[in-house]
């Protein structure tokens, strides 16, 4: 009896060790936030725009690390920024930090803005409180809309699609963002769609897109080793689309696993991260 009570003490202390260590590792991996790169090659992208960097912020929710992305891109050197999405935390609606990353930005550097599930969750007044700050410090919002970007007389064209902050993502809404994009969409011409929801990409990967930049999945709160994300948004187990980059039918997308900082949703394995996606013509 004393062996067994013995050998339930050690084993209890060696997962209260683990669970420190473990701890230890995920506190330092959340103080920084890392860059990950990913390649996305096409034949139909302009000569002019080969080599072209998209950093891409998203569900960002006002997070305190605003002085490390500012040094990150800096460093990196992007061409053009992506807020990707939930740039607050329901229910405050606060920018400053993504306001304090915009306005160091150079003004020469497009960023754009789309509104994710945090944000549509507030009613109009207030949507269209956050859209004119964003753009009155420089950021073209894209709600629903497109616009054109130019270099060296050849053109590349992002639309974006505003989320509807519904739990679920039904079949109505669906067909919305699929004719939102025909509208939007420029004939012969390279497109990337910035839409928040990774996990709606099994109903859109027939869209006559090029790239979807996304996010929304959190990289699954906690990440294992050869596994992938454990939670879905909707408390599903092992999700698909948490990060990285998918190809399916005619689009591909790349997913950013998310940069916020919330002491209550701790990010296990999972450090914040900007994604950074260079354009290279095949």
């Amino acid at each position: 009896m004393k062996r067994i009570i013995k050998g339930f003490f050690v084993f209890l202390l060696i997962i209260v060790i683990a669970a420190g260590v473990a701890a230890g590792i995920n506190f330092v991996m959340n103080q920084n936030v890392y860059l990950t790169e990913y390649d996305y090659t096409s034949e139909k992208l302009p000569g002019a725009f080969d080599g072209c960097r998209i950093a891409v912020i998203s569900d960002i929710h006002n997070s305190v690390y605003a002085d490390k992305f500012i040094a990150l891109l800096r460093q990196s050197k992007p061409d053009i920024v992506l807020f990707a999405g939930d740039m607050i935390q329901q229910p405050d609606t606060n920018l400053d930090n993504v306001l304090k990353i915009v306005n160091a930005l150079p003004e020469e550097i497009p960023v754009y803005g789309i509104f994710g599930n945090h944000e549509a969750s507030n009613g109009y007044v207030v949507r269209k409180q956050i859209s004119g700050a964003l753009r009155e410090a420089g950021v073209t919002m894209l709600i629903n809309s497109a616009d054109d970007i130019t270099k060296d007389g050849e053109t590349i064209r992002i639309i974006g699609i505003e989320d509807k902050g519904d739990e679920v993502i039904g079949e109505e809404i669906v067909e919305q963002i699929k004719k939102t994009v025909q509208s939007n969409k420029l004939e012969n011409a390279f497109q990337i769609l910035a839409y928040h929801r990774a996990d709606v990409y099994p109903k859109l990967h027939d869209l006559p897109v090029d790239l979807i930049l996304s996010g929304h999945m959190h990289g699954g709160i906690i990440r294992v080793p050869f596994v992938g994300g454990v939670f879905g948004k909707n408390g599903e187990l092992f999700p698909q689309y948490t990060e990285g980059m998918y190809k399916e039918m005619n689009t591909t997308m790349i997913v950013s696993r998310g940069c916020d900082y919330n002491p209550q949703k701790m990010r296990i394995f999972n450090p914040p991260e900007v994604v950074m996606v260079t354009l290279k013509r095949q």
